[in-house]
């Protein structure tokens, strides 16, 4: 509509910005990061438009409160879900908080053995480095680029292969914590990976299971030398 009601340079200027939004949204769509890029093109647009719906015609209150309403995100949220609804789309279930997957009292009784580093999935990176003294191969920070390669390499890949990522890193434990998020969707995207072995049960020959009591959650494993 601003693009089509403008004239001479008001018209570029209205297409130029259209453009922008539409490629930012594009962004968003791709990468939902992109979301903020996306905001940042679409506010000013967004209050252009109400402004230049509110000025044309009669009476100018009204078609102001109705622009209000219609331009902002509250009604754009509603209508969004409103047409999930009506495709069937439905949204991913909520994942299990990472605390609440593995307790603190796991992490507790692992921080009672010797101090060493371990080659972890990267959801239970901070709560290793938080409650015990041990080291972490991985955590969820994305400028860890190396140690989040790595655990990818380990916890995807045969049970030879993580044993290869353990002893370049010079590990002391394995440590998985089975209801988070991120082993159980390496388990499922590589049924035949090393995440999916430990799942399973099935110990490789070069790990010693560690007892972190009766009910933990939490897996702990001594990498044999």
């Amino acid at each position: 509509a601003l693009c089509a009601t403008s004239r001479g340079d008001d018209r570029w200027r209205a297409w130029t910005a259209a453009a922008a939004v539409a490629v930012a949204c594009l962004v968003a769509a791709w990468q939902i990061r992109g979301i903020s890029l996306a905001l940042a093109f679409v506010t000013p647009v967004l209050g252009a438009v109400a402004v230049r719906f509110a000025r044309n015609g009669e009476p100018h209150a009204a078609r102001a409160a109705l622009a209000l309403i219609a331009l902002n995100p509250v009604t754009a949220g509603v209508a969004g879900l409103g047409l999930a609804h009506a495709a069937s789309l439905r949204g991913t279930p909520a994942p299990v908080a990472p605390l609440a997957a593995c307790p603190r009292s796991d992490y507790a009784a692992l921080a009672r053995l010797a101090p060493g580093l371990a080659l972890n999935n990267s959801d239970a990176g901070p709560f290793v480095l938080a409650f015990t003294p041990h080291a972490v191969v991985a955590a969820p920070y994305h400028r860890g680029v190396d140690g989040l390669t790595a655990q990818v390499d380990a916890l995807t890949g045969s049970a030879e292969e993580a044993r290869a990522v353990a002893l370049s890193r010079r590990a002391a434990y394995v440590v998985i914590c089975p209801g988070q998020g991120d082993v159980a969707g390496f388990a499922t995207r590589y049924p035949d990976g090393f995440a999916a072995a430990l799942l399973a049960g099935e110990t490789p020959t070069w790990l010693r299971p560690v007892d972190l009591g009766p009910d933990a959650r939490l897996r702990a494993y001594r990498v044999a030398p």
